[in-house]
């Protein structure tokens, strides 16, 4: 679990660095049935509902912040679709 949060925080750091295309504060993204929300900045959150058994629907809340999410191309705990890992920071 260490190892993959330290994945997961490099790979992050990496996207956040890139200018990959995060949502905006009060924007919506959604996650799959093991995608994980690993860290929200304080003043940042995203409350999430259930569309269905396999898809949850997130919206970023808090000023200034945004949410950069990260495939992990090696972590697929089902063989299937590979898990992604989101962070909520500020601006």
């Amino acid at each position: 679990m260490k190892r993959l949060l330290a994945v997961a925080i490099l790979v992050v750091g990496g996207a956040l660095s890139s200018g990959c295309a995060p949502a905006h504060a009060l924007e919506t993204f959604d996650l799959g049935e093991r995608d994980k929300i690993l860290y929200e900045a304080e003043g940042c959150y995203a409350t999430c509902s259930i569309l269905s058994p396999q898809r949850r629907s997130c919206t970023v809340k808090g000023f200034d912040c945004k949410v950069v999410c990260q495939s992990l191309a090696d972590c697929r705990p089902d063989g299937g679709i590979a898990m992604n890992v989101c962070v909520v920071v500020k601006r």
